[in-house]
C-alpha cells in the first residue's frame, strides 16, 4: 500500500512540475503559463497579494485583434519592470469555453506573469470597459493611478505610453 502512495506522489510531482511530456499537452517542455479562472468577488484578494508594488493590469481576449497584436509588448514590459516593484497581471475576458485557446496564446507569447480568466460581464461592469485592450496602473495601495483606455475618445494609447508612465512613476519615487 505504501509503495502505491509513493508512486502516486512521484507521478503527481512530475505532472505538476511541467516535465516534458507530463502535464503539458503539447509536449514542448515549456512551462504552461498561469491562467486561473477567477470570480470577480475574488479579485480584491488577488490585488492584496501585490500590496507594496505597482500593478499593471492588462485586459485582453483572444478574439481582440489589437490585444493579440500588442501582447508581445506587454510581455516585454513585464520583463523590463519585474525587478522594480512592478507586477503585470493579465485578465482575459474570453468565454470560459475558449480557455484552452487562451492558454495556448499565453504559452506562445511566453507570458510568464499571472493571468486570470474572469467573466466578461463582471469585468466589463467593474471597470466600465468600452473597448480592449485596456491597461490599468494601480499604486502600491491598489488605487487606480492611470487608465490607458482604447475606448476613450481621442485617447488611443500604445504600450510605449504605459512604459513611459511607469518609468516616470519609478523615477519620481526615487
Amino acid at each position: 500500500m505504501r509503495r502505491r502512495y509513493y508512486w502516486v506522489t512521484i507521478l503527481s510531482c512530475m505532472i505538476w512540475s511541467g516535465l516534458p511530456g507530463c502535464g503539458n499537452p503539447d509536449n514542448s517542455g515549456e512551462p504552461t503559463p498561469e491562467l486561473r479562472r477567477l470570480r470577480i468577488a475574488e479579485w480584491e484578494g488577488v490585488l492584496a497579494r501585490y500590496r507594496g508594488k505597482y500593478v499593471v493590469i492588462d485586459t485582453w481576449a483572444t478574439w481582440c485583434g489589437p490585444c493579440v497584436k500588442e501582447f508581445p509588448k506587454l510581455v516585454k514590459l513585464h520583463h523590463k519592470y519585474r525587478d522594480r516593484d512592478v507586477v503585470v497581471l493579465g485578465v482575459s475576458i474570453d468565454d470560459p469555453q475558449y480557455e484552452p485557446q487562451a492558454r495556448e496564446f499565453l504559452r506562445k507569447q511566453q507570458a510568464d506573469f499571472p493571468n486570470f480568466l474572469i467573466a466578461y460581464d463582471d469585468w466589463v461592469q467593474r471597470w466600465q470597459i468600452t473597448a480592449i485592450p485596456l491597461v490599468l496602473v494601480l499604486d502600491q495601495e491598489g488605487k487606480l493611478l492611470r487608465r490607458f483606455d482604447r475606448g476613450a475618445p481621442g485617447s488611443p494609447f500604445t504600450y510605449e505610453d504605459v512604459d513611459r508612465f511607469l518609468s516616470q512613476l519609478l523615477q519620481a519615487k526615487n
